[in-house]
């Protein structure tokens, strides 16, 4: 089993803070000895991890990771609270990605209808009004 770092996360147990910040691929663990042990055995290969406060208690240290990783947003979590499509780009470019729309995936939908060109604001062509 895997554990994923969706986002990056902060968690808190008594005086102290974990702050943890995804990285690339590659990057590897660079964290707190004892925190490296544990993304080791979740499965986390890539992530940053600066702790404040009282690191000497390995339970609190222990806790305020375990509790900054529970209460991440999954894509969907995210999608229904932000009522906006999640989508995964690929690595061509922002600039061709406008142009062309098959090459974005959608991973996560709130189910809300996003409008598509024309279905938006009305314009001073349509005649209509705002306002």
């Amino acid at each position: 089993m895997t554990i994923h770092a969706f986002q990056d996360f902060f968690g808190q147990c008594n005086h102290t803070r974990v702050y943890a910040f995804r990285k690339p691929p590659g990057f590897g663990l660079v964290c707190h000895p004892r925190l490296k042990k544990i993304c080791e055995l979740l499965g986390i290969k890539d992530i940053y991890v600066k702790t404040e406060g009282s690191t000497n208690n390995y339970y609190t240290l222990l806790k305020a990771f375990l509790t900054g990783l529970q209460h991440q947003e999954t894509y969907q979590q995210l999608a229904e609270r932000t009522r906006l499509h999640v989508v995964e780009l690929d690595r061509k470019g922002i600039e061709e990605l406008f142009h062309h729309d098959s090459d974005k995936q959608t991973l996560f939908s709130s189910g809300q209808h996003v409008p598509s060109k024309g279905g938006g604001l009305p314009t001073a062509e349509s005649g209509e009004r705002g306002g």
